[in-house]
């Protein structure tokens, strides 16, 4: 049987601050700058197991996209989608396209995005 589709995936974590000005009442703790370990998972599609994008490579293109891992970044009031359109961005930049990428706050509440 031949697959329908095949992924290449890569996580990594980084450590940010950001803050949601306009949260509700419920949340409002959520409107100061506040600190999570962002957890990153990458996909890139792959035509065979040849890879196009050998995930190695993607692994160290994901960790110069964020700072190399070492440096703790400011989000500013960037939500985990925000995160993920601007890391697929500057991956693009970095010549790899990526068809999703998902940002989880602690490992627990997160967003996907596909592209």
């Amino acid at each position: 049987m031949l697959p329908s589709k095949q992924t290449v995936i890569v996580t990594a974590r980084v450590v940010g601050f950001h803050f949601w000005a306009a949260a509700p009442d419920e949340v409002s703790y959520l409107r100061a700058n506040h600190r999570h370990e962002f957890h990153l998972r990458v996909e890139a599609n792959v035509t065979d197991g040849d890879r196009e994008v050998e995930f190695h490579i993607l692994k160290r293109l994901v960790r110069e996209a964020t700072g190399g891992g070492e440096l703790e970044i400011e989000y500013g009031p960037m939500s985990c989608e925000h995160i993920a359109v601007q890391l697929a961005t500057k991956l693009k930049e970095l010549g790899t396209t990526v068809s999703a990428i998902e940002v989880f706050e602690d490992g627990e509440c997160g967003a996907r995005v596909e592209f």
